[in-house]
């Protein structure tokens, strides 16, 4: 789920996800001898926040790191961009010769969990187990435009993600760790895979009470019935289903809802 709270304030390009000491002691470097490019907590932060106003960060290789090695060609870069609850930090894998796994550590609420969803993302959940946050599914792409192999995982307070280069002749090759919780005002995005879910009334109301924060929560139980048409009709049509705050449902998908369904 996407919930949308307020517009972004457009250029905050450093940000962030939780906070957490978890973090502390993790190896510095974008290191090119290996298949592993990691940022320690001196390297530049990137920060967001979550729906119920917390922070979220997570460490990005900088310049200098990533400029360690003597291979200039196989150095990748980071550029994190975006708005105060929707981030993004692309990494350009240069050549084949680059890292294909790429550690983050990161900085959560105090509390907070991760729960890995079946579309590939990953949701951040507060300390009763209701999300606030989620990393989007992963995406990568050759520089022909060609989707490559990647997935993103959380380990032991790490956001990794694997790229995999192994059949890619066309570089550079783009990666995106994605966190999100929205940019348009009061309305909870539902994901394909979230939509077909809510299909049946009974996903809705358990959703509701599991998973969404009020008013959101009430709200979907209210209009579970038509919300339960309406998904199903949504994703029979390759679209997504969202509420807003006073109950109305929209079929969305493209770019609306930051691009969510997918």
């Amino acid at each position: 789920m996407n919930t949308t709270l307020s517009r972004p304030r457009r250029p905050l390009r450093n940000f962030g996800r939780y906070g957490a000491a978890a973090c502390a002691g993790l190896i510095a470097a974008a290191t090119i001898g290996t298949s592993v490019a990691s940022a320690a907590p001196s390297e530049s932060e990137a920060t967001a926040k979550t729906f119920d106003g917390s922070s979220i960060s997570w460490d990005v290789p900088n310049e200098a790191t990533a400029q360690r090695s003597t291979d200039a060609t196989a150095q990748p870069t980071f550029e994190t961009s975006g708005s105060d609850t929707d981030v993004s930090t692309v990494i350009t894998i240069p050549s084949a010769d680059a890292p294909s796994e790429y550690r983050f550590p990161l900085t959560l609420p105090d509390g907070a969990g991760t729960e890995p969803q079946p579309d590939g993302s990953i949701n951040i959940l507060n300390s009763t187990g209701k999300p606030i946050g989620s990393f989007a599914a992963p995406w990568a792409k050759d520089a022909a435009g060609k989707a490559v192999p990647t997935s993103i995982s959380i380990e032991n307070g790490v956001l990794i993600q694997k790229v995999d280069l192994s059949s890619t002749q066309s570089f550079p090759v783009t990666a995106d760790p994605h966190y999100t919780w929205g940019i348009v005002t009061g309305t909870v995005y539902f994901n394909r895979y979230e939509t077909q879910r809510i299909g049946s009334l009974g996903a809705v109301t358990g959703l509701a009470g599991a998973f969404l924060i009020p008013p959101f929560d009430a709200l979907v139980i209210t209009y579970g019935a038509a919300l339960s048409i309406s998904a199903t009709a949504d994703y029979n049509n390759g679209h997504c289903v969202s509420i807003n705050s006073v109950g109305v449902i929209r079929e969305y998908w493209g770019g609306d809802g930051d691009g969510y369904c997918r």
